[in-house]
C-alpha cells in the first residue's frame, strides 16, 4: 500500500473515532442534563385536586387480551363538571370491583376537569427513589463519557486504538 494511502486511512480513521466520541459527549451531557432535571424536581408537590363529584361507571372496558397476564380492566366513568358532561377513564387500577351502574367519588382539578383520581392527593416523586434514578442516570452518562474520552485519545494520535490499554 503506498504511504500517503496509509496516510489518508490514518486521517479518516481518526476523524471517525474524533466524531463518535462528538456523538459520546453530546449523549453523556444528555443523560447528564436529565439528573439535574429530575434532581430539581425532587420534592415538588403536584397541584392538589380542587373539585370533587360523585361518578357513574358508565363502562367497564377490557383492553389487550392474551399473554401470561391477562388484558387490562379499564373503568370509565362520566360526570358533571362546570355544567359539561365529562367521560373518562379512570387512572391505574382505581376501579378495581366497580360495575357499569355503581358510584364513585372522583377528584379534579378545576383547570383539568378530565383528569380525575379516587384519591384526593397525589404523592410526589419520593427523596429515596429520586436518588436512587439519578444515581442510575449519572452512572449511565459515565459510560459515554469514558467512551468519548477514549476516542479522543485515537482521534488526538495519544492511543493506537480504542480498546488498548
Amino acid at each position: 500500500m503506498p504511504a500517503g494511502r496509509g496516510a489518508l486511512l490514518s486521517v479518516f480513521k481518526r476523524s471517525a473515532y474524533g466524531l463518535i466520541g462528538v456523538v459520546c459527549l453530546v449523549l453523556g451531557l444528555a443523560l447528564a442534563a436529565t439528573a439535574v432535571m429530575i434532581g430539581l424536581a425532587i420534592g415538588d408537590a403536584p397541584e392538589r385536586f380542587d373539585r370533587r363529584t360523585v361518578a357513574v361507571v358508565a363502562e367497564i372496558v377490557q383492553t389487550g387480551g392474551g399473554g401470561p397476564h391477562g388484558g387490562r380492566t379499564e373503568v370509565e366513568v362520566s360526570y358533571e363538571a362546570d355544567g359539561r358532561r365529562i367521560t373518562t377513564r379512570l387512572p391505574g387500577a382505581s376501579g378495581q370491583g366497580l360495575s357499569t351502574g355503581d358510584r364513585v367519588e372522583v377528584f379534579y382539578r378545576s383547570d383539568e376537569p378530565g383528569r380525575v383520581s379516587t384519591e384526593a392527593d397525589e404523592e410526589p416523586l419520593g427523596l429515596g427513589t429520586g436518588i436512587a434514578v439519578i444515581a442510575a442516570v449519572v452512572v449511565m452518562s459515565a459510560l459515554p463519557f469514558t467512551a468519548c474520552w477514549g476516542l479522543f485519545a485515537v482521534a488526538a494520535g495519544k492511543r493506537k486504538s480504542f480498546l488498548s490499554v
